[in-house]
C-alpha cells in the first residue's frame, strides 16, 4: 500500500505516492486527508500494479507508469482507479 493526499476524484495525469503515510501527510497541506492506495511499485519495470484486498474490485491487468525519485515519492501517471483508494469513512461522500 502507499500513501497519497490526493484524492480519487482530483487525480491529474502525475500523482505522487509515499510508502509511509507520515511522509504523505509530511508534504500534504495541512488538514488534507491521507489516502491508502492499493498498489505496489514495480521499480524494475517501472510501474505501479494492484495489490491487496482492494485491488480486488479492480481491474487486475491495470499498470500506469512510476518511477521512485529523491526522499521516498513515487511519482505514477494518473489516474488511478478509484477502487484502489482507500478512503476513509468520513470523507466518502465527498469522493462518490
Amino acid at each position: 500500500m502507499l500513501f497519497t493526499a490526493t484524492t480519487p476524484t482530483s487525480q491529474g495525469d502525475r500523482i505522487v505516492l509515499f510508502a509511509d503515510p507520515d511522509d504523505a501527510r509530511k508534504d500534504a497541506r495541512d488538514g488534507k486527508t491521507i489516502f491508502g492506495v492499493a498498489v505496489e511499485l514495480d521499480a524494475s519495470r517501472r510501474r505501479l500494479t494492484p495489490r491487496g484486498e482492494l485491488a480486488r474490485s479492480a481491474d487486475p491487468d491495470w499498470a500506469t507508469s512510476a518511477y521512485l525519485e529523491q526522499f521516498g515519492r513515487v511519482m505514477a501517471r494518473g489516474p488511478i482507479p478509484f477502487e484502489l483508494f482507500r478512503v476513509p469513512s468520513n470523507t466518502l461522500a465527498c469522493c462518490r
